[in-house]
């Protein structure tokens, strides 16, 4: 109850300052000042910018657009140089030009190969993983967590993603399911190579030997013997395959 508390407190704390920060720039501040207040870090651009005084959202499409900024982006996650962009801009809409405003950006750097081994890019920041974890631990629901990452942080994060970042039993179950599908599809797409007919019973031993020790589940390997070899394959025929024959010198087709 008390993490629900803290999480109240921390989100009733965020709305109060931006509040308090859409007043201060409807009363003049200057968005040179409001962008690098720490308030304005969880706002999304639109919604800073609609608190300038005859800013609607024609102004603040075409500024979003001219400027190169989704509308939906939060003003915390724009770097320096869009931030620059984004006053100059406001600053002089008419006279804007992104050669002038701001230096231009670095070379891009060429893509080096992926490295398989490597973990793959996050989709979101660690940040939020972490606060639907606090949310859920504070007693709010899935739904109501993906309510709040939508409206606070303009994040369109699935229900499925937030159970696998909150329940590790369901995140295991996930990645089970998916370990399953992807050897049974591995399992379906290895093919042998052995002199003779493929019905004798040393290359079937083999066959079976060979997927066993690869990891392949025992229900999988008697459903693809079934598909290559014919017949009903269940998984006590497998097993006793497996135990009577030795394993041929078997090679994966190139």
């Amino acid at each position: 109850m008390s993490q629900r508390m803290e999480a109240l407190a921390k989100a009733t704390e965020a709305r109060l300052g931006i509040a308090a920060l859409r007043e201060a720039i409807a009363n003049g501040l200057p968005i040179a000042e409001a962008v690098d207040d720490d308030r304005a870090h969880p706002m999304k651009v639109a919604d800073l910018l609609s608190a300038i005084p005859k800013w609607g959202p024609v102004r603040v499409n075409n500024a979003c657009d001219t400027v190169g900024i989704f509308g939906r982006e939060l003003v915390g996650d724009l770097d320096q140089r869009r931030r620059d962009a984004l006053v100059a801009y406001v600053a002089d809409p008419k006279g804007y030009s992104p050669h002038l405003a701001v230096a231009p950006a670095p070379p891009r750097t060429p893509r080096r190969a992926p490295n398989k081994d490597e973990p793959r890019a996050r989709r979101y920041p660690a940040r939020i993983a972490v606060l639907a974890q606090d949310l859920r631990g504070g007693g709010w629901s899935v739904a109501e967590v993906k309510g709040i990452l939508d409206r606070d942080h303009g994040l369109d994060v699935s229900k499925d993603t937030i159970r696998r970042w909150t329940d590790p039993k369901y995140a295991a179950a996930v990645a089970a399911r998916i370990q399953r599908r992807n050897r049974k599809a591995w399992a379906e797409r290895w093919t042998f190579e052995l002199g003779g007919s493929r019905r004798t019973p040393e290359y079937e031993a083999g066959f079976v030997k060979r997927m066993r020790d690869e990891g392949v589940l025992w229900p999988d390997v008697a459903r693809v013997c079934g598909i290559v070899f014919g017949g009903r394959w269940t998984v006590e025929r497998c097993k006793g395959m497996a135990s009577e024959h030795e394993r041929p010198r078997l090679r994966v087709a190139a």
